[in-house]
């Protein structure tokens, strides 16, 4: 092995896990590597993503709890959302899961990957208390979904909108937001009944929004202090000259 100098007993290192494959890198492998990062049927961004669908508490409790290697972690689905996100940008549409923001001074993707995926991480934190997994349990287990549902409604939503005109504004965004709290109840709660995971899920939708509001609230606040104590700083200079 060129890493770690262990004598080879098959194609991969028993050691430190390096693969050697006996080919001397081209174009043409670097591109096959590139798909197959994505598309094999195992391992894969892909494969992954089609797991999180059918057994998505198999697939975050499998990471949560220290098995590493098979399924694509968390922050490379991230990486694959913001791709879509990009090629959304680029090609289809500056909204975002056909939601218009217009936030001063910044730009609608920092908006959305600042304030959603940290809120969903608090909400279902509190929803399920830390007793049932920590915070860094719901971090993992909302990347996986954040990622995998971003990814899906705007591919889907691109299709639909290619075909023909819609308006449905904000729906792709309450859609996406039940989805991704649908599946934590389904890693998550103790609930079994699809009606009462369903009612989980719309109690941390709301929490959500709460919390958001909350933050918003204070940030305005924050600014109304701000201005004020500007105001009065410039009517003491005024009285001053």
């Amino acid at each position: 092995c060129t890493i770690c100098d262990t004598p080879l007993q098959g194609a991969y290192c028993h050691t430190c896990g390096q693969k050697h494959t006996g080919k001397r890198a081209g174009v043409l492998l670097l591109l096959q590597e590139a798909l197959a990062t994505f598309f094999s049927l195992e391992k894969s961004g892909a494969a992954t993503i089609f797991k999180l669908i059918t057994r998505p508490r198999q697939v975050v409790l499998n990471y949560i709890n220290g098995n590493r290697g098979y399924w694509q972690p968390p922050n490379k689905l991230l990486f694959y959302a913001l791709v879509v996100y990009g090629l959304h940008v680029s090609l289809v549409d500056t909204n975002v899961l056909n939601l218009t923001l217009d936030v001063e001074g910044t730009n609608p993707s920092l908006f959305f990957l600042a304030l959603v995926l940290p809120f969903l991480v608090l909400s279902a934190w509190l929803l399920y208390g830390a007793k049932v997994r920590n915070f860094a349990s719901h971090l993992i287990s909302n990347s996986y979904f954040w990622a995998m549902w971003f990814i899906l409604i705007t591919l889907l939503g691109d299709a639909i909108d290619a075909l023909t005109v819609r308006d449905w504004e904000l729906l792709d965004f309450f859609f996406f937001l039940f989805l991704v709290c649908l599946y934590e109840a389904k890693v998550f709660a103790h609930a079994k009944r699809w009606w009462l995971q369903v009612l989980l899920s719309l109690s941390q939708v709301l929490l959500f929004f709460t919390l958001l509001a909350l933050f918003a609230g204070l940030i305005y606040l924050a600014g109304g202090r701000i201005s004020s104590m500007e105001d009065n700083k410039t009517e003491i200079q005024a009285e001053s000259f």
